[in-house]
């Protein structure tokens, strides 16, 4: 089963902005106990935090959201592999 989800990144004490998510994420899982527990471990490795902020991981099921969420995983991942192409050594 595929779940969605956004990341948000927010200062310690600071206020939640749910309209501008740092980033999103599709992720695949038998249950959402086992989606939630991965999309956060992901969020942890893909959106490294200043010592003052915290990472806020909410899953999406609007449609429109869900493209969103998507549309800026794909962007992450290509993103990712052009810095592994640029950093591999030949």
């Amino acid at each position: 089963m595929r779940h969605w989800f956004f990341v948000f990144r927010f200062r310690h004490f600071g206020e939640l902005d749910m309209r501008c998510p740092t980033g999103g994420m599709v992720l695949h899982a038998w249950t959402r106990k086992g989606a939630v527990k991965a999309a956060w471990e992901m969020a942890q490795k893909r959106f490294p935090q200043k010592p003052d902020e915290l990472l806020w991981v909410v899953e999406v099921r609007d449609e429109d959201a869900r493209d969103q969420a998507a549309m800026m995983d794909r962007d992450w991942e290509r993103a990712f592999s052009k810095f592994h192409e640029l950093m591999t050594v030949s």
